[in-house]
């Protein structure tokens, strides 16, 4: 039996935060749920394929917390999935589990926390995550506002998907620290995949996490319904 996954370290200073596990598959999956003191304008949900490997989403998840956003961080791989590399790649298993949480966050479990139903949702998703969560947005109809990509092959969501993605789309070309393996292919590869897409969309290069934090920040803010409006 798969020993349960590490619980996320928890965003600063929220007025309430509650790790869970998510079953999707056969994999559980380490979340929190961080509520804002004020109640919640929106819900962002920050995805990436492991903290272990990438700290920088936690960064934008403080950032979103900030402004007033319950925050949902989530791993969508399990530490036993990092020793097989390609999964990472696998847009269809990240896709799903990304559905999972989904379905998670609009359920029961979520309103006893406190979580209010039919907010307003934005997705921040960093590397393997963010083809996954670009095709998930394209290709289900929901609530989502604004949708941010840090990193990653935005290609591997397929030309369908970028050009059918009904929402705003922000691609953030993140330098990594010198010490972290560099691919500049993404960058030229979201830079062909933007040319197919219809909604609004900017890329920016970012110098680093604190950068990248406020570019998302910026972006959300663009997008949402100013508070107090209908959703």
């Amino acid at each position: 039996m798969p020993a349960p996954p590490s619980p996320l370290p928890p965003v600063t200073e929220p007025a309430a935060a509650f790790p869970f596990t998510l079953r999707s598959d056969a994999a559980q999956l380490a979340g929190e749920l961080a509520l804002p003191a004020a109640p919640a304008q929106a819900l962002a949900l920050v995805v990436q394929p492991t903290s272990q490997q990438d700290g920088g989403p936690y960064a934008i998840a403080q950032a979103l917390l900030g402004m007033g956003l319950a925050v949902c961080r989530i791993d969508l791989l399990t530490p036993l999935d990092t020793r097989y590399p390609d999964l990472v790649r696998d847009v269809p298993l990240l896709e799903n589990r990304l559905a999972a949480c989904l379905s998670y966050l609009q359920g029961k479990d979520c309103r006893l926390l406190g979580l209010p139903p039919d907010l307003p949702l934005v997705i921040v998703a960093s590397g393997g995550g963010a083809p996954a969560a670009l095709r998930l947005t394209a290709t289900r109809q929901g609530p989502c506002r604004a949708l941010v990509c840090r990193n990653g092959f935005i290609d591997l969501a397929g030309r369908h998907a970028l050009g059918f993605l009904p929402v705003p789309l922000l691609y953030l070309a993140e330098e990594r620290p010198p010490q972290a393996p560099q691919d500049t292919r993404e960058t030229a590869a979201a830079v062909n995949a933007l040319s197919l897409v219809q909604a609004p969309h900017e890329l920016v290069r970012s110098p680093g996490r604190k950068e990248s934090a406020r570019a998302a920040t910026d972006w959300v803010r663009r997008w949402l319904p100013p508070a107090g409006a209908s959703a």
